[in-house]
């Protein structure tokens, strides 16, 4: 185990997270669970007490930011890339294709 300094900042609770960074606590806590969102635990073994320092919310933020990529204009389609096929099949209609017989006999009728 690394030992590391105390943080000089103050420690925020999920619900001051939340509040900082515009999220439920409900998602703040998914993102914990889901291991997106970095913690203190300051509980004991037994029970998990979660706090948050300002550079676990920055960290947090900067690998949540997406940069759109505008589509390109200029650009023309890419043309399909022809296939394989097999010119000597045609198409078969559903419809056509016989129903399996089955290979009971008919019984006999019965004239009584």
């Amino acid at each position: 185990m690394t030992l590391r300094p105390l943080p000089d900042e103050p420690l925020f609770t999920p619900k001051q997270a939340a509040a900082r960074l515009g999220l439920s606590v409900k998602n703040i806590m998914d993102h914990v669970e889901a291991g997106n969102l970095r913690y203190i635990n300051v509980g004991t073994g037994k029970r998990v007490i979660h706090r948050f320092t300002t550079y676990n919310l920055q960290t947090f933020l900067e690998e949540r930011k997406v940069r759109e990529k505008p589509a390109c204009q200029s650009t023309n389609v890419p043309a399909l890339k022809p296939t394989a096929s097999i010119s000597g099949l045609g198409g078969v209609d559903f419809l056509a294709i016989p129903k399996p017989v089955s290979k009971k006999t008919p019984k006999p009728l019965s004239v009584n």
